[in-house]
């Protein structure tokens, strides 16, 4: 399972992935060309993802939210097959098999679908991953694309043991001394032109946070 972009969709959406693949017998490995930001650390199977493609090759890759191989981050993927999976309007086919459904809020909810339509248990783990990332990806559900499929998708995850209130506050109220300190020196950065606005961090800025 490949994701470029170390966010909170990318990465519940893969180990949510993961959490549902392992119990059909599957072995499973989770890579991000990306560096793991700490505020992710409370999902379930974190420790498993992996900086770098493994050696040995693999039957099917699966590429979450890429419109290339390239997107990724890593040079090639050698696989038997390549499934994409992506809820763009700008997604395409590129892969052996692509799923892009644009009406999709979130790739977590397509997931989600999957892990519906496959018939298997929804455990804590898999729900927690799959809430985060529908979470961040309709932007605590403040997007347009959230709809009441999206809040009955929340409550049923909710039911399946997602820890709502702890990855709520995991990924939006935990955050480092360190990027707090390197905010208020992009804000006190901060130029505004009528309409426009701007800012920006020097690397003393970031060495000092």
């Amino acid at each position: 399972v490949l994701f470029r972009s170390a966010d909170g969709v990318a990465i519940g959406s893969a180990l949510g992935l993961m959490h549902l693949l392992e119990p059909m017998g599957k072995r499973v490995t989770v890579a991000f060309a990306d560096r793991i930001p700490t505020m992710y650390r409370c999902l379930p199977g974190i420790e498993r993802i992996v900086p770098e493609l493994p050696t040995e090759i693999h039957d099917v890759a699966i590429l979450l939210e890429c419109d290339s191989i390239e997107r990724t981050g890593f040079d090639h993927i050698d696989a038997g097959m390549i499934v994409n999976i992506d809820h763009h309007q700008s997604g395409r086919s590129f892969a052996d098999f692509n799923w892009i459904d644009p009406t999709a809020c979130a790739v977590g909810v397509m997931v989600y679908q999957l892990a519906v339509a496959s018939g298997e248990e929804i455990t804590p783990e898999m729900a927690g991953c799959l809430y985060a990332a529908v979470l961040t990806d309709t932007g605590a559900f403040t997007f347009a694309s959230t709809d009441s499929f999206t809040f009955g998708l929340a409550e049923h995850l909710l039911e399946r043991g997602a820890d709502s209130a702890g990855i709520t506050q995991a990924i939006y109220f935990s955050n480092p001394e360190s990027k707090i300190r390197l905010l208020g020196a992009a804000l006190s950065n901060l130029e505004v032109d009528g309409e426009v606005a701007w800012t920006y961090v020097t690397l003393d800025d970031m060495e000092r946070s």
